[in-house]
């Protein structure tokens, strides 16, 4: 059977689309077969040679779907677990939110096909990298979850990562979906041209990649301790464990710098049950902790003004006081917040567990022995244009604390944890990851993972970071490529549509 005949069976769209998500699943942790990201997108892109505009919006929707359905399967056991919906509308929320993001798939198969039509397959395919940005920034901006970027699929291939800090996360998603198009290109028109540029920025990207991540980075280097408390959700979500919970974390600290004597100790979002400026006999602990033992501890904990509350981060300084706030800008939408009250004014009643929290406005780092510090919490980490900001602050150290514990044994441990090491490649940071259940650990500037501990373990780990005062291209100029794309897309279009009228 020909490649013609194959494209033309009434079958081939439906196992392109099953294919192209399966592949897309496979990509990102737990499998993290990442090297089919070279060809994941190639079965869906074939569907521009042969399918009518509005069925490849069809055949893009059912990929987008599920894709989706299957990457962010464990919003389901988040729901289901810790709130009081009942399973079959935890279903029904986790289908809606996958149709919400399959659309954006469909739209940009159906875009594709449209200049396609207005101006042959070659000129669709070259614009298709730039259409996926531009699709792929513009779900983000909408949705405010900018989950598992096609371009995070590759955190794992360092060489070819490194080309995040020249054009961030959005960059490695267009060189994906460029070399998947040079092949498509090359299938169906037998076009070598675009093959042999993508591969040849493709081989250079790899060499370079290859040399810099030999190269040593920073100056000054401090050994960080991490506190991973393993506080089981359900013990959380009970403020009768805080004593327990708050003794837990002054004894593994106390263990870890009789152990391993390090300069700053950070220990997870929302560590405590209590709000860390009232909380009395507590609060004094802490601050004695540190002073007596000389040693900052940047900790998260609930902040309490009039009316409003915020997830924040604090420092306490090695004299035991609270020195800097950070609170939490990037909530988590339905799960901190519900966006849009007017619209989905019933979420807070069908979901009382949501939490009403108000954003934070403030982007300084924390100033900790002479070097400032980035502390994102949580959430907050998926968003790059977050971490660059912190070091266009000055920033010479990215930190993040999370609480992980709501995802279980799901995947979603795994794919956070990988999204936060392209922040320290996007930037040239070191990072340090305190996770109340996992995982913790330490990431260098090329995302080499020094350390990391186990899901669902007590641990005390120490780690050796450095300084770092460097910008890189990507931290001075952000995510130039969405500019670029947006500036290719509408060339693209308005000027077909120009000449058509002629």
């Amino acid at each position: 059977m020909t490649l013609d005949s194959l494209n033309r069976h009434r079958l081939f769209p439906w196992l392109a689309s099953v294919l192209t998500a399966l592949f897309h699943i496979a990509i990102f942790p737990k499998l993290q077969l990442s090297w089919l990201a070279f060809v994941s997108l190639t079965p869906l892109l074939l569907l521009l040679k042969t399918e009518t505009r509005r069925r490849l919006f069809l055949f893009g929707f059912v990929c987008g779907f599920l894709f989706d359905l299957g990457n962010l399967y464990w919003i389901y056991f988040v729901i289901q677990h810790y709130s009081s919906v009942h399973p079959v509308l935890c279903i029904g929320i986790l289908f809606l939110l996958c149709l919400l993001l399959g659309f954006f798939w469909a739209l940009f198969l159906y875009l594709a096909g449209l200049l396609r039509d207005q101006a042959g397959l070659s000129r669709a395919l070259f614009v298709a990298p730039f259409l996926w940005v531009l699709l792929e920034w513009t779900r983000g901006y909408v949705t405010q979850f900018p989950w598992c970027l096609f371009g995070y699929s590759q955190s794992n291939h360092l060489r070819i990562a490194q080309f995040a800090s020249f054009a961030g996360v959005f960059g490695l998603s267009w060189l994906l979906v460029a070399w998947n198009a040079a092949l498509v290109t090359f299938i169906v028109l037998r076009k070598r041209l675009f093959l042999a540029a993508i591969a040849t920025i493709l081989l250079s990207i790899a060499i370079y990649g290859h040399f810099r991540i030999q190269m040593p980075v920073g100056d000054r280097s401090s050994k960080i301790g991490v506190v991973q408390g393993n506080v089981p959700q359900d013990v959380k979500l009970d403020y009768s464990f805080g004593e327990s919970i708050h003794r837990k974390h002054l004894a593994m600290t106390m263990d870890l710098v009789e152990r391993a004597k390090p300069e700053i100790v950070f220990w997870s979002e929302a560590a405590t049950l209590f709000p860390l400026r009232d909380g009395g006999i507590w609060t004094k602990q802490i601050g004695e902790l540190a002073s007596v033992n000389r040693i900052p501890i940047v900790l998260g904990s609930d902040t309490f003004t009039g009316e409003e509350v915020f997830n924040s981060a604090y420092l306490v300084n090695e004299s035991g006081q609270i020195q800097g706030q950070y609170d939490k800008v990037y909530l988590v939408p339905f799960g901190e917040f519900v966006p849009l009250k007017k619209i989905f004014f019933f979420a807070g009643k069908m979901v009382p567990e949501i939490s009403d929290f108000t954003a934070g406005t403030n982007f300084e780092p924390f100033v900790i022995k002479g070097e400032k510090v980035s502390v994102n919490i949580c959430f907050e980490v998926v968003f790059p244009q977050l971490s660059r900001e912190f070091c266009m602050r000055g920033a010479t150290l990215l930190a993040t604390i999370t609480n992980d514990a709501w995802f279980g044994r799901t995947a979603a441990p795994y794919q956070h944890f990988a999204m936060a090491t392209m922040r320290s490649i996007e930037n040239r940071r070191y990072m340090v990851r305190a996770a109340n259940t996992g995982i913790s650990g330490f990431v260098d500037p090329y995302g080499r993972i020094l350390q990391e501990t186990e899901l669902f373990v007590p641990a005390g780990i120490t780690g050796d970071v450095r300084f770092v005062n460097e910008k890189t291209f990507y931290t001075r100029f952000g995510d130039w490529i969405v500019y670029l794309s947006m500036f290719v897309c509408a060339a693209a279009f308005l000027a077909r549509t120009k000449q058509v009228r002629r």
